[in-house]
């Protein structure tokens, strides 16, 4: 548009043709008839001169894919990191992020489902996978990977075991899978300067208890010694609470596919926990630690935030979870008190004898998937930025950063820079902070996952990994079976409808409502009656 026009609509028309009404109005249509004609005209030529073709891929050669993400309070996620850029040099996709919190994640998911605005890439766990490959949702993945997917086709080749997670002979989802591990599972962690200074008397033995019964004993004499403070306190429910001491007391509840894996059962058999007499340890444990005060009697409601905030600030002494968050809270502590510091208790025996733990992460990350709809537009796309961030190439940038920016390497293994160690070494939950702050690992978006980079901001860490390692007590479950489409809907239909029962009725027996003498002939019957023994059956055919 032209100075003179410009002028005329900010300012209005001269004096001079303001002198005649009339004057003014026919000159008025004709100004401003010629000046709307010649703006539309500066407009069009603006418009093609900035739709030439160029050779830049952000004018042409971009794809957009939208992701949608489930964004845990443990790791926010960052939708526009520069490691969104660098995907977008390496592929030419632009990924768009959609961070879902994780308590509103599956509505949205099956609003999602049920509409015909289905992001290109979903993150599912397992039971929404197999929930919704009958759907038809879900794109089938299985040739593509063959033709366009080199480096997870030498995944499944070097790790044949990830077959199992196709169902009907085909692949729905790519796995979360863990590239670099970091071997965690469940197990006691207690404040040892606590454990330190207690007073017990002529119980000294208690200090490194041999059992769970002896564990419960140390924990009551340390609420007796500390009653204005939390002691056992839980995260998440009580899906997390019977999730992470299950497995350890003899039984065993997986909070990613409700079943698990049961070594000592005939050859090996996938379980349904809670339906076993085994459960009943579990039951008379957790209503133990209630009925003493040393389980918080919010355990059932704690939030995640609620519960970082205690251990972190010495207001809870004890949890019983993964030690991959142990240094999250030693840092915090440690400036209150030099001291102060968690540690896990090791090797303590069930009832059975057996000192055991459920290692998680060695090759799957807590049963997590990215899925395709089979509505994009772009499934060649998704499923080669997929395949990219499988390669070495891809994983590096996605754990790491920039090569000689922000990482170097020694002997094979990625070291931080040093700038970026001393910016959050001291930062209240570092390592995610990292992440958010720098889109890296869980910070944005990756499939494969180098869990040992947390050592490089906690280095303490490693250590309290080890000894875990060498305590002799992880256990690996196999993945599970692979299912036929039939059987992948009604195994979710089961786990769903056997869950509700559970957790109607569960916490009844945990604080004292219901007797736990009763819980063969009533709770654990019902889910027998409910279906556990065929949703056992078609997990433990032979195939």
């Amino acid at each position: 548009m032209n100075e003179k026009a410009v002028f005329v609509f900010k300012h209005g028309l001269d004096d001079q043709t303001k002198q005649s009404p009339l004057r003014f109005s026919l000159f008025q249509r004709r100004l401003l008839v010629f000046f709307c004609l010649t703006a539309v005209i500066c407009l069009l030529l603006t418009a093609c001169s900035e739709t030439v073709p160029t050779d830049s891929p952000d004018q042409d050669s971009t794809v957009k894919l939208r992701v949608m993400r489930r964004e845990s309070v443990f790791q926010p996620i960052n939708i526009n990191p520069e490691t969104r850029a660098r995907y977008k040099a390496a592929t030419g996709i632009d990924l768009q992020i959609e961070a879902v919190p994780s308590n509103n994640y599956s509505s949205k998911l099956k609003l999602s489902l049920s509409s015909e605005n289905l992001p290109d890439i979903i993150e599912v766990s397992y039971s929404e996978m197999i929930q919704s490959v009958s759907s038809g949702r879900l794109a089938p993945l299985s040739h593509l990977i063959a033709t366009q997917a080199p480096h997870f086709s030498k995944l499944l080749e070097a790790r044949p075991e990830l077959n199992a997670l196709m169902i009907g002979d085909n692949f729905y989802a790519f796995p979360m899978l863990v590239w670099k591990s970091l071997p965690t599972a469940a197990v006691p962690i207690l404040r040892m300067d606590v454990l330190n200074a207690l007073d017990l008397g002529d119980r000294q033995n208690l200090t490194a208890p041999q059992t769970y019964d002896e564990l419960l004993e140390l924990l009551i004499y340390i609420k007796a010694a500390y009653p204005e403070l939390d002691l056992w306190i839980n995260r998440s429910g009580t899906r997390n609470l019977i999730s992470n001491v299950s497995y350890p007391l003899g039984s065993g509840y997986s909070q990613s596919t409700s079943f698990y894996f049961e070594p000592r059962s005939g050859k090996g058999e996938f379980l349904y926990g809670p339906a076993h007499s085994s459960f009943k340890e579990v039951l008379a444990f957790l209503k133990k630690a209630y009925e003493s005060g040393v389980l918080d009697p919010y355990y059932a409601l704690t939030t995640v935030d609620e519960w970082q905030q205690k251990l972190s600030t010495g207001q809870a002494l004890f949890f019983f979870d993964l030690p991959i968050n142990l240094e999250n809270f030693n840092v915090p502590l440690k400036k209150l008190n030099s001291n102060y510091a968690f540690a896990p208790l090791l090797n303590i025996k069930n009832g059975a004898g057996d000192a055991r733990i459920s290692l998680q992460y060695e090759t799957h990350w807590l049963h997590n998937y990215y899925a395709i709809s089979s509505k994009s537009r772009n499934i060649e796309a998704a499923v080669q930025l997929l395949d990219w961030l499988y390669s070495e190439e891809g994983a590096s940038v996605a754990n790491y950063g920039a090569f000689g920016t922000d990482y170097t390497l020694e002997a094979g293994r990625a070291i931080i820079h040093p700038g970026h160690y001393l910016h959050y070494k001291e930062a209240p939950f570092s390592f995610r902070l990292m992440q958010f702050e720098r889109g890296t690992g869980q910070g944005f978006f990756t499939p494969y996952i180098d869990q040992t980079f947390q050592y490089q901001i906690q280095p303490q860490l490693e250590a309290v990994m080890d000894q875990i390692a060498r305590s002799g007590m992880g256990e690996t479950a196999p993945l599970p079976p692979s299912l036929t489409v039939k059987e992948a809907a009604r195994v979710s239909e089961l786990i769903q409808h056997l869950d509700a029962i559970l957790f109607e009725h569960i916490d009844a027996y945990i604080i004292g409502e219901k007797s736990i003498d009763q819980f063969e002939t009533t709770l654990m019957r019902q889910l027998q009656e409910a279906g556990s023994g065929e949703l056992e059956e078609i997990l433990n055919r032979e195939r």
